[in-house]
């Protein structure tokens, strides 16, 4: 009677190898990848945050203080940039900084991010009103953007809209 005998060939070894370095290499090589996606998903939801932060400052602001020197007063920008003096009728647009009033610095630490916020407000034409030759705009449109640089120095957006009416809605 004969034994078989019960051990690997060297074929069986080496293809075990081939394998377990092939592996091994797909593994390494999306590492980085999905690393950088998870960096990217991080900052992306952490910009939607502070949009979505900026919204319901503008939002509680009321539509009568939607002017620079009330914006910069409420310290929800930074200076009066291109904003109004005053916005009573809602015909006046224009933007301001929001990147210190916000510290946006500290919401994305990697330095070289270079991260801005931006509110633009301008009127939102469909609600315009004519009432003896006077144009006014009983809703605003709030536009509010954050920009930074990835890892990658590609830079990246995260814009929101936001009607503000003048009236509170009920």
């Amino acid at each position: 009677m004969k034994r078989s005998k019960k051990a690997f060939t060297m074929l069986e070894v080496v293809l075990a190898i081939v394998f377990f370095t092939m592996m091994t290499l797909l593994i390494a090589a999306t590492l980085p990848m999905a690393t950088r996606s998870s960096r990217q998903s991080s900052d992306t939801v952490q910009a939607s945050s502070l949009l979505l932060h900026k919204i319901d400052q503008l939002q509680g602001a009321t539509y009568a203080r939607l002017n620079a020197p009330d914006l910069e007063n409420l310290k929800i920008v930074d200076d009066a940039g291109t904003l109004p003096a005053a916005n009573l009728d809602g015909t006046g647009s224009g933007g301001a900084s929001f990147t210190v009033a916000d510290n946006l610095r500290a919401f994305f630490p990697d330095y070289s991010a270079q991260p801005e916020g931006r509110v633009e407000i301008a009127p939102y034409l469909p609600s315009q009103k004519v009432v003896a030759s006077v144009v006014t705009y009983p809703v605003v449109q709030a536009t509010v953007t954050v920009t930074w640089k990835d890892s990658r120095r590609q830079v990246r957006s995260v814009s929101m809209r936001a009607l503000l009416p003048k009236a509170k809605l009920q």
